[in-house]
């Protein structure tokens, strides 16, 4: 009577095969998800930066001291996202609430009609992929300015 099936030595060597196969996709699916997270922290920063600079352009002034004003100006929301009352934005590499790291920080100069990016942590993974994509520095606390308020027109 002959048994159809398979041997223990092919088993084995299936076996062996799905965990050389799991050990080289998992890491590559661990980088994966933190690019995406870059991705989706330094666009929500752009965007906070160009909503910022477009409702300014429409009123003349930029008046962000509260939450609910900056919610006013941008549309980006999130836990990463963190916006206080001393006209500043903050990004961070997850939710606050699960003691995220600050990444970014926007800064709003009423006096000199200015926004200023400034990266804030370069031992984070998350935070310095944030900072090489926006362009910032890889040094602490290095600001690009971007200055919103133009000349007056006059005829």
């Amino acid at each position: 009577m002959k048994r159809s099936g398979f041997t223990m030595i092919e088993l084995i060597f299936v076996i062996v095969i799905l965990g050389i196969l799991a050990a080289v996709a998992i890491p590559r699916l661990a980088a994966t998800r933190d690019d995406a997270k870059i991705s989706t922290l330094a666009t929500n920063t752009t965007q906070i930066v160009t909503d910022a600079s477009a409702a300014y352009t429409a009123a003349g002034d930029l008046n962000v001291t509260t939450k609910t004003q900056w919610e006013a100006v941008t549309n980006v929301r999130g836990p990463e996202v963190n916006y206080d009352t001393a006209q500043q934005a903050r990004i961070y590499d997850k939710a606050l609430a699960s003691g995220g790291t600050e990444c970014t920080r926007i800064t709003y100069d009423s006096a000199a009609g200015t926004l200023t990016t400034q990266s804030k942590n370069i031992e984070n993974a998350i935070c310095l992929g944030i900072n090489q994509r926006l362009g910032l520095s890889a040094d602490v606390d290095t600001n690009t300015t971007i200055s919103i308020k133009g000349s007056k027109v006059t005829f």
